[in-house]
C-alpha cells in the first residue's frame, strides 16, 4: 500500500500544534531518488495483476457449509497434521518464511475498494493457511485490546451457539480432577484452553479463542508497552495453564476464579500453526480508555484498597486525576526513550492518558501486521455495531466463524458509553495523536471514530 511522504520538521510542529495530524508512518525518511526510481518501475511492472483479497483488506466469510461429522467435537481429537501444513506458521515465527502464498483467489477483484470494511465482506474469499485438508475444529482468535467488549462477545458466541469457545489463558478456563486446565487438543498441552467443557461441546469448525497479545498493561512504561511486530505476535501466542494446588490432605483445590496474581501458573506458547482466523474486535477509543479505568477500580475493590478509591472516584473527575497520575509517572521515561521522537512528545500535550491513547493504536496497528504476516482471513468487529445494528452484527460474526444459532441470545445492554470524562479540546487532542500513530489501513477502521476534526 504506497504511503505519503511525511512532511519535514517544521510541517511536523504546524500539524502538531493545529491538530491536524497526517497518517502517515511516523519518521520514515524520504527515498533516495535511485530508490524512487526502482519503486516506481516495479509498481510499472506490477500495474494489471489482480490484487489478493488481503490486499484488498477482505476477508473470506463463508456462511453455513456442511458441518463434518468427525472430529474433536465428535469423537476425540483428530489426527495431528502433517508437518507440511504446520510449517508455514511455525516459519513465520522462526523468521524463515519465503513470503505470502502467490496462489491466485478463486474470484479475482476488480479493483480495490477506498476504504477498509467494517463489516463481513462480500466478495472474495481467501483460504485458511492450513488449507482444506487442515483439522477441525480450526482456532479463530477474538483478538481485543482488553475491554473493548470480549467478554461479551465471547459470551454471545458461546451462549448463542451452545459451544464452548477457548482461551489462551488457563486462568479463566475450567480445571480437571487433577487441577490441570483441559487443552483443545491431545497432542497440543499447551493449549489452548476450553473455556467450559463440562457444559458445552466444542464446535466442528472454528473455535472462538481469546488472546489479547501484548503491549497493553496500563502501569507500565515505553520500555514495557513499546513492541516490534515480531515481539506483538509472540504474545499473541503467549498463555498460561493452571498448575494443581492442593490442601493439606492432599485433594485438589480448584483454582479457577481467583486472582491471576494468587494461582500458580505455567507460561505456555502456542503452536501458531493451529490458528487459522481471527476476529479482531475495535472499540470506540474514548470508551475503551475509560472501561480500563473502570477495571482498574474493580482490581482495587476487591483488594479493599480504600486509599486509592478515595483517590480515583468512579468519576469524571476521577478519572482525569488517574489519568494525570500515570502521565506524571511515565513522563521522564518517555522523553528519555529513543523511540519517542520529539514532535510525538509534544503531540501527548493535552491528550489526559496519553499512553493508553498510543498502546491503543499501537495494539490496533500490530494486530493487523499479525493477522497480515500470518495469513489469517480476518473480520473486522466494532463493538459499538451491537448498539447500532445488532442482527447484522451478529449475523455476520456467526457467519465468519461458521457457527450454528441453536442457544440463548446473550443480552446486549447499551449505553456504556463516557462523553463527560473527556472535554472537546481533549478529544480533538487525542483522535490527533490517533491518527498520528496510526498506519493507513488501521486508520480506515478507527476514522469513523473522529468527529472532532
Amino acid at each position: 500500500m504506497p504511503t505519503p511522504a511525511p512532511p519535514n520538521g517544521k510541517e511536523f510542529q504546524a500539524l502538531v500544534a493545529s491538530n491536524t495530524t497526517p497518517s502517515v508512518r511516523r519518521r520514515r525518511p524520504f527515498p533516495p531518488p535511485l530508490l524512487c526510481v526502482a519503486a516506481v518501475a516495479l509498481v510499472v511492472a506490477a500495474a494489471g495483476r489482480a490484487l489478493s483479497p488481503r490486499q484488498q483488506g477482505r476477508v473470506e466469510a463463508r456462511p453455513g457449509e456442511g458441518r463434518p461429522g468427525a472430529g474433536t467435537a465428535a469423537g476425540g481429537p483428530s489426527p495431528a497434521p502433517p508437518a507440511s501444513l504446520l510449517s508455514p506458521a511455525n516459519q513465520i515465527i522462526a523468521g524463515t518464511a519465503s513470503g505470502l502464498p502467490t496462489a491466485a483467489p478463486t474470484a479475482a477483484p476488480t479493483a480495490a475498494p477506498t476504504a477498509a470494511p467494517t463489516s463481513a465482506p462480500t466478495a472474495a474469499t481467501m483460504e485458511d493457511p492450513g488449507g482444506p485438508d487442515f483439522r477441525w475444529p480450526r482456532v479463530a482468535w477474538i483478538m481485543s485490546f482488553p475491554n473493548s467488549g470480549t467478554s461479551y462477545t465471547m459470551r454471545l458466541v458461546q451462549r448463542m451457539s451452545n459451544m464452548t469457545g477457548a482461551s489462551n489463558y488457563g486462568q479463566e478456563c475450567d480445571v480437571n480432577g487433577t487441577g490441570w486446565n483441559y487443552p483443545v487438543y491431545d497432542d497440543f498441552p499447551d493449549g489452548p484452553f476450553w473455556s467450559q467443557p463440562s457444559k458445552r461441546r466444542l464446535p466442528t469448525r472454528y473455535l472462538p479463542t481469546k488472546t489479547h497479545c501484548g503491549g497493553y498493561t496500563t502501569t507500565s512504561g515505553p520500555d514495557k508497552y513499546l513492541h516490534t511486530s515480531r515481539s506483538f505476535m509472540v504474545q499473541c501466542l503467549t498463555g498460561n495453564r493452571i498448575a494443581p494446588e492442593f490442601d493439606a490432605d492432599g485433594n485438589v483445590v480448584v483454582a479457577r476464579g481467583k486472582a491471576l496474581s494468587q494461582v500458580e501458573k505455567l507460561h505456555t506458547f502456542i503452536d501458531p500453526s493451529l490458528v487459522q482466523r481471527a476476529v479482531h474486535v475495535v472499540r470506540d477509543p474514548f470508551d475503551n480508555v475509560v472501561s480500563r479505568f473502570h477495571l482498574e477500580q474493580h482490581v482495587h475493590e476487591k483488594k479493599n484498597d480504600t486509599e486509592w478509591m478515595e483517590k480515583f472516584p468512579s468519576s469524571p473527575d476521577g478519572f482525569q486525576a488517574w489519568c494525570r497520575d500515570m502521565d506524571d509517572a511515565n513522563r521522564e521515561e518517555e522523553q528519555a526513550s529513543r523511540l519517542l521522537d520529539p514532535y510525538l512528545i509534544k503531540a501527548f500535550e493535552g491528550v489526559p492518558c496519553h499512553s493508553e491513547f498510543f498502546r491503543y493504536t499501537q495494539w490496533h496497528n500490530l494486530a493487523l501486521a499479525t493477522t497480515e504476516k500470518m495469513r489469517l482471513p480476518s473480520l473486522i468487529h466494532h463493538y459499538e455495531r451491537f448498539e447500532e445494528e445488532f442482527d447484522l452484527a451478529y449475523n455476520e460474526l456467526f457467519d465468519f466463524l461458521e457457527l450454528p444459532r441453536d442457544g440463548v441470545m446473550s443480552k446486549f445492554i447499551p449505553g456504556k458509553k463516557y462523553a463527560d470524562y473527556f472535554d472537546f479540546q481533549q478529544r480533538k487532542r487525542a483522535i490527533a495523536l490517533v491518527k498520528l500513530l496510526c498506519e493507513p489501513p488501521t486508520w480506515r477502521f478507527l476514522e469513523r471514530y473522529d468527529t472532532y476534526s
